[in-house]
């Protein structure tokens, strides 16, 4: 039977040991299955394992199947792009917001350098300063960790956003895309779609500061993947922020 504490229905000693059993049956069940190669990847995938346990057994997983399927394809971007094997159990997905439809995973360690770099590799790209790593030192998120963002799934960027400046959009609470992410999010979609975003906006990265207080921007113009800067009290009908959820 359930027992009431704090307002929560609580389980029982003999609920959890009942529940314990059921699951030690069904992985030995499964684990008979399974050739010694695959056993020993998910010994050595404990995270990703428990991740994909929790969102089958509990009811309020955030981690939609949609979501799910984002995390899938951009592993195999990284894998394809950059070289790297990532861990899914690493990423923890923010809150699913209305509107907010993509999904960008940032590695841990990724410069701001190998991302453009590679962008020049892909398509034609120009940057104001040579050293984006030296230059942008401001930055609401750094990947001193692996981390997940969402976003607008847009083409251009933020309607809603639009004549606010970047301080503007900082006191009114909005947080913005930082450089490194708008990079990363330009070689995503040519990756996948082998077009370009902000083809007529610019993308105002708010969540970065280059060191003397000006704040990077993005878009395609002229064939160009270009990142420059604004200042940080211009504004536009064009220049807009691209909010993120964190």
């Amino acid at each position: 039977m359930f027992t009431k504490k704090t307002g929560r229905i609580q389980k029982t000693a003999d609920q959890v040991l009942e529940f314990s059993t059921i699951i030690f049956r069904l992985v030995m069940a499964i684990a008979k299955r399974m050739d010694r190669e695959t056993i020993q990847y998910w010994i050595g995938h404990e995270k990703e394992l428990t991740k994909g346990l929790r969102q089958l057994l509990l009811k309020d997983s955030k981690d939609s199947v949609v979501v799910d399927e984002q995390v899938v394809e951009w592993i195999k971007f990284y894998q394809t792009m950059f070289s790297l094997e990532l861990d899914p159990a690493d990423f923890s997905l923010p809150a699913t917001r209305p509107g907010f439809g993509w999904v960008i995973l940032v590695a841990k360690g990724l410069t701001r350098n190998a991302v453009f770099e590679l962008c020049q590799k892909r398509f034609p790209s120009w940057r104001y300063f040579d050293n984006l790593d030296e230059v942008v030192t401001i930055n609401d998120r750094e990947p001193t960790e692996s981390y997940a963002i969402r976003i607008r799934d847009r083409i251009e960027a933020d309607e809603e956003n639009k004549n606010l400046s970047a301080n503007q959009a900082m006191t009114a609470g909005i947080k913005g895309v930082t450089n490194l992410e708008r990079m990363l999010l330009e070689l995503w979609y040519y990756w996948k779609n082998e077009q370009h975003l902000d083809q007529k906006t610019v993308t105002i990265c708010s969540g970065s500061r280059y060191s003397d207080g000006y704040v990077p921007r993005a878009n395609w113009l002229d064939d160009l993947f270009k990142v420059s800067y604004v200042y940080p009290d211009d504004s536009d009908d064009y220049w807009r922020v691209r909010e993120v959820v964190s």
